[in-house]
């Protein structure tokens, strides 16, 4: 028998009803299947990430005693997600100011190693701002034209970058880049407003 905790309800399944993990998981959401995300699931006690999920579902239940399922509402990822962006927006516009003036000071070195580190930030901001839309099916807001918004001084700052003139770097950073993600807290958190709106209403 295998011991079955989902959302903090225990129950026993017998291992011959199901042919693999992914069944499992399916009987647990039932008709909340498109609704709900999985946070976390655990086999015998090893916690799965989430990039792991899918190849988990076709794992075979021989051997296995104990599974642990937690799902949550999908808008309600999305909504935390969007919160969390809001929050991350702003430290990242702060971030590349910080990169622009290391440029300045001539601190190369220093201010490269920050770069990297901001654009990568800036890379995972947009694309937790791009799921949660689509998950809050807020896709048609101003939302996902904020990459758009971006993508003109990505050229110049590559362009900048690559012939090592670091102030325009430094002015890119700051008064194109960080600028106009300064406005993005609000904007987000706008959105965000409005789709708890609509959740609320909806129940």
């Amino acid at each position: 028998m295998i011991h079955l905790r989902y959302n903090e309800e225990s129950r026993w399944l017998s291992p011959e009803d199901f042919e693999n993990v992914g069944e499992v998981v399916d009987e647990c959401l039932g008709a909340q299947r498109t609704e709900h995300l999985i946070a976390v699931l655990r086999v015998d006690g090893f916690e799965l990430d989430q990039d792991e999920f899918d190849e988990a579902r076709k794992l075979g239940l021989e051997g296995v005693s104990r599974i642990e399922l937690d799902s949550r509402c999908c808008r309600a990822v999305g909504l935390d997600a969007l919160e969390s962006s809001a929050e991350y927006a702003g430290a990242v516009s702060r971030a590349l100011a910080g990169v622009a003036e290391h440029f300045r000071d001539g601190a190369i070195e220093e201010a490269n190693r920050l770069y990297v580190d901001a654009l990568d930030g800036l890379d995972v901001l947009l694309h937790a701002i791009d799921l949660a839309a689509r998950v809050l099916d807020v896709a048609e807001t101003p939302l996902l034209g904020l990459a758009r918004e971006l993508q003109p001084w990505f050229a110049q700052l590559t362009e900048a970058h690559a012939r090592e003139d670091w102030v325009t770097v430094a002015d890119l950073l700051q008064f194109e880049l960080g600028t106009r993600m300064a406005a993005w807290p609000g904007l987000i958190e706008e959105v965000r407003a409005s789709a708890r709106g609509v959740a609320e209403g909806a129940h």
